[in-house]
């Protein structure tokens, strides 16, 4: 494959390669794209990402662009003739090449189908991360003044969600959350026709606004933010001091501990009874300002954060539910990618009641907390979907929201930091990455925790299971903080220092 030349202009590479191929069903083309990328995984660095109104804004049609957004659901299949000859020259459907009216055409078999996804973008994407995203690449900001940042005006521009109809002749992963990265064009404005599912949509004059892209081959994102460093990087346990010295410029010591292995919690197995690798956090005693704080905080160190105003007048009329109806996608904040970092405000809670809108998100937010899976609705039908995202709920007395862990948040100082920016790179890949190891328990691991939960049950009887079970996503938080392949007595009593501060409080 001549990478230029496919590069410079998509479409006609197509349009060349209908000539002499009839390879089914993409004449080849992700196989081509794939091996080159195989061989030469920088080559996809040189394609312009595509992730915000802005991007999609200054992007001409048929050019070649990295769409990252998250998929919402399969929207159908449709069928197409991938090549027909009229005159002497082959015409191909795949690049939405027409063919003349009166050319004839072949026989139905030979059509292949292909898939229609929705993808929306993701607004939740940090400021630094969109700035990373752009082909000027500005430096980031390594300066953390919460004063200061509180008083940036958002770029409204790049915080609009848009969707796009994105058609692929090959299949991805239908599951909702997902982000990925599609390479191919946007492709001029298409007629709506009556799709395959029989959804009652406009006649053939009518163009819709929702963006359509040929999506060439795809792949799934795994770490939005996996910058390569020079110098040799400072090991796991090196990392997270800094990080924990970070917060403790913020918050007091165990309150720092609490939220430095919250940050890192992200679904790793669930039954029925219980969700395995994270758990939802309380503090209480903030104010407004207090959680405005932690807001622009987690924007400055998370790829991907987004924060929920808990009030009367914003649950009652905006519904948390993702929807789809005829095929147009309708943004919530839970529109965003898995393991996004969610920030309940329950400091504006007023006096008031909740309509049935608002007892229908308060639920919502209680089946995220309690199960960690949403309902999106999806053409009038309700699914259930298997989600990740960690959950603090910020109220100035306990809040409304029964969650795992309910703690005080103590005193909050605002944060005025000059941070190397090398340490904030670090720090910043750091949270990005490391929730997505596991922790395995060897028999020896197992057998050590077993010995010191009886010697714990012994000196407490009234200790309940679900705390027990606290302790144990603690413990396991812990040492994949450190990147620990097995317990040590040190890990293990630090995990039990935390876990006596939170009954200490309860019991209170």
């Amino acid at each position: 494959m001549d990478f230029t030349k496919f590069r410079e202009n998509p479409k006609q590479y197509i349009s060349n390669l209908a000539q002499v191929t009839d390879q089914t069903p993409d004449l080849g083309i992700k196989d081509q794209l794939d091996n080159v990328f195989n061989s030469n995984p920088e080559l996809i660095n040189t394609i312009p990402i595509v992730s915000t109104m802005g991007h999609l804004n200054m992007t001409m049609p048929g050019t070649l662009v990295r769409l990252r957004c998250v998929l919402i659901k399969n929207a159908y299949s449709e069928f197409i003739f991938h090549r027909v000859h009229h005159e002497g020259r082959f015409y191909t459907a795949i690049i939405s090449e027409e063919a003349p009216e009166n050319c004839q055409l072949p026989d139905m078999q030979s059509m292949v189908a292909r898939n229609v996804y929705l993808f929306s973008s993701v607004p939740s994407f940090s400021d630094w991360m969109i700035t990373e995203m752009t082909p000027e690449h500005e430096p980031a900001n390594p300066n953390l003044n919460i004063e200061e940042v509180q008083k940036v005006n958002t770029r409204l521009m790049f915080e609009e969600a848009f969707q796009t109809q994105v058609k692929m002749l090959h299949a991805i992963s239908e599951k909702p959350g997902i982000v990925y990265d599609v390479i191919g064009f946007l492709s001029e404005p298409e007629p709506l026709r009556v799709n395959p599912l029989g959804f009652d949509i406009p006649e053939d004059d009518f163009y819709s606004t929702i963006p359509v892209f040929v999506g060439l081959t795809s792949c799934e994102v795994k770490s939005l933010y996996m910058p390569v460093l020079n110098s040799p990087e400072p090991s796991l346990p090196e990392i997270r001091a800094q990080l924990l010295n970070i917060l403790a410029a913020v918050f007091e010591p165990v309150q720092a501990e609490i939220l430095l292995l919250w940050m890192l919690g992200s679904v790793k197995a669930r039954t029925p009874e219980i969700i395995r690798g994270l758990f939802s956090l309380n503090f209480f005693g903030a104010t407004p300002e207090i959680a405005n704080t932690l807001t622009h905080l987690f924007k400055f160190l998370f790829t991907s954060s987004m924060s929920i105003p808990m009030n009367c007048n914003t649950l009652n009329t905006m519904p948390l539910n993702p929807s789809v109806e005829n095929n147009e996608f309708h943004s919530t904040p839970f529109s965003v990618p898995l393991d996004t970092r969610l920030i309940i405000d329950e400091t504006g809670l007023d006096v008031g009641q909740f309509n049935e809108i608002g007892v229908h998100n308060i639920n919502i937010l209680k089946k995220i907390i309690d199960e960690q899976t949403v309902d999106y609705l999806f053409e009038k039908a309700y699914y259930n979907i298997n989600v990740s995202y960690p959950v603090l709920v910020l109220s100035k007395c306990k809040s409304l929201l029964e969650t795992q862990v309910c703690f005080p948040i103590g005193n909050v100082k605002s944060a005025n930091l000059s941070l190397d920016p090398t340490l904030l790179i670090l720090i910043r890949k750091y949270l990005e990455n490391v929730k997505n190891l596991d922790y395995v328990m060897s028999d020896e691991d197992s057998n050590f925790v077993q010995e010191a939960i009886t010697s714990i049950l012994k000196a407490d009887k009234e200790i309940h299971p679900i705390e027990l079970h606290i302790l144990m996503i603690i413990n396991t938080l812990n040492c994949i903080s450190l990147g620990a392949p097995a317990i040590t007595k040190e890990i293990w009593d630090h995990s039990v220092m935390i876990f006596n501060a939170l009954r200490q409080h309860k019991r209170q």
